[in-house]
């Protein structure tokens, strides 16, 4: 999971649902709702999922479209 500043709250939430629900979840950040440049947490987690690291990646953002270009 990965998120840029805007999404930092919710992914505080999906977090703990996820892990809640039994599943391991990687935090690739945001550390806080300090503006990141959210390239460097969302790229980290696209690769992790491409390469098999992962099975399944969550992003948030503000509005989406950054997020969806990495």
């Amino acid at each position: 999971m990965a998120t840029d500043h805007a999404g930092f709250a919710l992914e505080e939430l999906v977090l703990a649902w996820v892990r809640e629900l039994g599943h391991e979840a990687i935090d690739f950040g945001a550390a806080s709702d300090e503006p990141v440049d959210y390239p460097d947490l969302i790229a980290p987690a696209a690769r992790a999922v491409a390469a098999g690291a992962c099975d399944l990646g969550i992003v948030l953002g503000g509005s989406g479209t950054g997020e969806a270009i990495v």
